[in-house]
C-alpha cells in the first residue's frame, strides 16, 4: 500500500477499511451530522494526523479555510477607585492628578499591548468522502500547525494565504 508521507506509523497499523471516524475516534472531538455533512471539532490535535486519516480513507480535500479569534480584551477606559475612608471633600481632585491618573492608564494600556498577534486559531479542512462533505474545525491555541502539504500538496498554496492572512506559522 502507498502511504502518504506525514501519516503516524500507528494510523498505518489501523484497518484500511475502517471508517474514518474511528480512525480519529482516539482524540476528543464533537461531531454533528445533517444529511450528507459531518461536522468534526477537534483542540489542540495536530492536524497532520487528522488529515492524514482521511486521507487513508480515500478523501479529497475540497480547501482549507481559517481564521484567527480576537482575544478578549481589558476594556481601555480604566475603572474609578474606590474611596475607602472619607468624604468627596476631604480628597479634592486637581487638574494635575486627573492629567497624572489618564497618562498612568494610556501608558498601562500601551505597554500591555503585544506585537505579536493573539487569539487561537481555527483551521477548517474541508473533505470529500463518498457522498458526505466533512468540515473538520482543528483549533490551535498557539498559532503554529504542522503542515498538511506533505499528505494533500493542493493544500500548500491554502497554507501560504493562511500563514499571511492570519499571521500564524506552519511548520514542516
Amino acid at each position: 500500500m502507498d502511504v502518504p508521507p506525514g501519516i503516524p506509523e500507528e494510523n498505518l497499523r489501523q484497518d484500511p477499511n475502517e471508517p474514518v471516524e474511528t480512525r480519529l475516534a482516539r482524540y476528543a472531538f464533537v461531531r454533528e451530522e445533517r444529511d450528507r455533512e459531518v461536522r468534526l471539532l477537534f483542540r489542540d490535535v495536530p492536524a497532520p494526523e487528522i488529515v492524514g486519516a482521511f486521507r487513508m480513507a480515500g478523501a479529497t480535500l475540497i480547501s482549507i479555510s481559517g481564521e484567527r479569534a480576537k482575544p478578549k480584551t481589558r476594556s481601555a477606559k480604566p475603572k474609578k477607585p474606590v474611596e475607602t475612608t472619607g468624604a468627596v471633600e476631604e480628597q479634592p481632585a486637581t487638574a494635575e492628578a486627573t492629567t497624572d491618573y489618564k497618562s498612568e492608564s494610556r501608558t498601562a494600556v500601551t505597554t500591555t499591548t503585544p506585537d505579536a498577534p493573539q487569539g487561537e486559531v481555527t483551521l477548517r479542512y474541508f473533505f470529500a468522502l463518498g457522498e458526505t462533505v466533512y468540515t473538520v474545525s482543528v483549533v490551535i491555541p498557539s498559532g503554529v500547525s504542522a503542515s498538511v502539504a506533505a499528505i494533500y500538496p493542493s493544500a500548500q498554496l491554502s497554507e501560504r494565504e493562511l500563514q499571511s492572512r492570519l499571521e500564524m506559522v506552519f511548520t514542516n
